[in-house]
């Protein structure tokens, strides 16, 4: 089930890069449908904040079995646009996450752990 995920997020593109940042945003769009469309990864989304004085400025997140993400992430086509966007835009974080079934393990898991202290 794609009840795993990776989110990218980023802040403003750093002075002067603002074209080069709208293109590695062009490029993500294209490898993410193709990841999709050779089942590398479930699906993806793409939200882009108002304009804020902090970060972040957006998100992307790409869903997944935990063994696709796993996979995924360690491809030249996640490295390689993760890399460009260090370079281009401020603040760049990645972070894994569940939703649906694997959340609710995960809150389970949780839960024992708290009450076990």
């Amino acid at each position: 089930m794609a009840d795993y995920g990776i989110a990218i997020t980023w802040g403003d593109p750093k002075p002067g890069r603002e074209q080069k940042a709208l293109e590695l945003f062009g490029d993500s769009v294209t490898i993410n449908d193709k990841a999709v469309s050779n089942g590398k990864i479930a699906s993806w989304d793409v939200v882009v904040f108002e304009l804020s004085a902090t970060p972040p400025a957006g998100v992307i997140r790409m869903y997944g079995t935990q063994d696709q993400i796993e996979e995924f992430i360690g491809s030249e086509d996640f490295q390689g646009p993760v890399g460009r966007a260090s370079v281009l835009l401020n603040n760049v974080g990645i972070r894994r996450f569940q939703t649906g079934a694997a959340l609710a393990e995960g809150l389970t898991r949780y839960t024992k752990l708290i009450e076990s202290l």
